[in-house]
């Protein structure tokens, strides 16, 4: 919880191994800087490029990022997306938002951050992936693309029950039927 407010971050770096591990690390140290300092997402994120941009430097690593400060009091979410999948932004009546990338990947070039916001209703539902949830598995990736899986989970949002093991039992059928 960040001033009254909770924070959804959600990252994916380039690549495996120790480097990519370190590059998340470094991500994960700095929002949690940010949250102990009551950053805002702007100062955190333009912390966390500006540190990128000089560990990265010229290598062709880089860092997806969708962050979030979420107000259900105020009923408001603000966000940033800096070249991450849409998220799903539910808010009642089947209607499903995409929030999109306002940004370019982190690491590459300099960036004055700002964030949008949205209305964030009581029932209102965020659902945030990386692309490793519907290229779960490789044998079938010509079958779930990504607008496939955004009708899939679109569909789901907003109903009771367990969304995501409804989705991921949807995505993992997806094999069974070739």
């Amino acid at each position: 919880e960040y001033g009254g407010k909770a924070r959804v971050v959600m990252a994916d770096v380039s690549g495996h191994g120790a480097r990519a591990s370190l590059l998340m690390a470094v991500v994960y140290t700095l929002f949690s800087l940010g949250k102990n300092r009551r950053y805002t997402l702007p100062e955190t994120l333009s912390l966390i490029n500006e540190l990128l941009l000089r560990i990265i430097g010229t290598e062709p690593d880089f860092i997806t990022l969708f962050a979030a400060d979420v107000d259900t009091e105020a009923g408001e979410i603000e966000f940033v997306n800096a070249g991450h999948c849409p998220v799903m932004l539910y808010r009642g009546n089947g209607a499903v938002e995409s929030l999109g990338a306002q940004y370019p990947m982190l690491g590459f070039y300099p960036l004055e951050v700002e964030v949008e916001s949205r209305p964030f209703p009581p029932g209102a539902e965020l659902f945030v992936f990386t692309d490793g949830f519907y290229e779960l598995a490789p044998e079938c990736a010509h079958v779930l693309d990504f607008e496939r899986f955004w009708d899939m989970a679109a569909e789901l949002l907003g109903h009771e029950g367990r969304f995501l093991y409804t989705l991921m039992k949807k995505v993992e059928g997806l094999s069974e039927e070739e």
